[in-house]
């Protein structure tokens, strides 16, 4: 690519950050970017859990290597499905106004290909996907487009919705709107590891033995990393959690965002009758429910994340961390931003929009934090 002149940006977890990740940024330096900002998940992760590090110190370890800025996903948005969290991600860095390019790790590393998928999936397809589940009950909406795009562009292009990193890929695609996309090809085993790169799933597996210890998957983290703020057990927070839905009423669950018409009765059901969290996610299990759809509904329902929220984009982001570089472009490019990029809370109580949106995210982090704090 064209050297730019703003920042390209790069919709991220970073839960944690590993060699992979470190990979990528250097890439998109060498392709050209001037600098690297990152949209990145904060509290809870796309995977409707918890995130397995302190948000500032993953923040920290990226910029240790290679990011210059970390703009943080707040919850709710950090949660959503696949569509919801590259709108929002998306969303940041288009408005924060320091980036005129996007990268995105991808199995199949094609722009066009990825493009023409995206370009498909709009609301007449939603609709034709949703009548074709109707006439197959044990359709999930996933296997639906799947087959749609099989129908109308062939298996070469549907094979690509098998891919967790080209399905987002083609989400950032749909919802982008100003910045040029750019794929890098993913080098990080899906799931697994090799000689150099492990996924981030893996590690959170992995990173320790059975008395605690570190093992020998530090490897595949970066020699300037930092292991202050992780939280492998958040068994208290689950708990909490479905204690809470116990007491929920099926008036409540139907407005909370991601809770199919119906499905609010089987929640409340499974809830008095699970013994555990995991339990009830495995009572939940069915064949039109990804789990993470499943992970998703009981985490919006305990904190009260409503429809309206789900169909909004963000009104503030906050700086995670930002090196030197960073904090110059912050200054340059500050009269481009159209949304609150705040350093403090006070930048954010000028929007009384942002500030309530931001004390529902603070309320879930305490939450979380009082949890992880307490013991059985």
């Amino acid at each position: 690519m064209d050297k730019f002149i703003k920042g390209t940006g790069i919709v991220c977890e970073y839960n944690p950050f590993h060699n992979g990740h470190a990979y990528q940024i250097a890439r998109v330096k060498q392709m050209g970017a001037s600098f690297v900002v990152c949209a990145m998940s904060g509290d809870f992760t796309q995977r409707a859990e918890p995130a397995f590090q302190d948000k500032k110190v993953r923040a920290e370890n990226a910029v240790k290597n290679g990011a210059d800025i970390v703009l943080e996903i707040p919850f709710p948005f950090s949660s959503m499905s696949a569509e919801g969290f590259a709108k929002a991600g998306i969303s940041i860095l288009e408005n924060s106004g320091l980036c005129d390019s996007f990268a995105f790790g991808s199995e199949c590393g094609d722009v066009d290909k990825l493009t023409k998928v995206a370009s498909i999936l709009d609301d007449s397809f939603r609709k034709e996907a949703i009548n074709l589940q109707k006439t197959k009950p044990n359709l999930g909406y996933a296997q639906a487009r799947e087959m749609l795009v099989c129908e109308k562009l062939g298996k070469e292009y549907s094979e690509l919705l098998k891919n967790p990193n080209d399905i987002l890929g083609v989400e950032y695609i749909r919802a982008n709107k100003s910045l040029c996309p750019i794929a890098v090809s993913r080098k990080t085993p899906r799931g697994g590891f090799d000689d150099e790169f492990a996924s981030s799933s893996y590690i959170r597996n992995n990173l320790f033995d059975d008395k605690g210890a570190f093992t020998n998957v530090v490897e595949y983290l970066p020699d300037e990393y930092s292991f202050d703020g992780i939280y492998p057990d958040n068994k208290v927070f689950y708990a909490h959690m479905l204690l809470s839905l116990v007491q929920k009423t099926p008036e409540y669950l139907s407005d909370v965002a991601e809770i199919p018409v119906g499905c609010e009765y089987s929640i409340i059901k499974c809830a008095q009758t699970a013994e555990s969290y995991d339990e009830l996610l495995g009572l939940l299990s069915s064949k039109t429910l990804t789990d993470a759809k499943i992970r998703r509904m009981l985490l919006f329902a305990f904190f009260g994340v409503k429809k309206d929220m789900a169909i909004s984009v963000p009104e503030y982001t906050n700086i995670l961390a930002c090196s030197e570089l960073g904090r110059k472009k912050l200054k340059e490019y500050a009269e481009d931003r159209k949304i609150t990029v705040a350093s403090r809370v006070a930048d954010i109580r000028k929007n009384e929009k942002a500030f309530c949106r931001y004390n529902f995210s603070r309320q879930a982090r305490e939450v979380l934090e009082k949890c992880r704090k307490m013991s059985f």
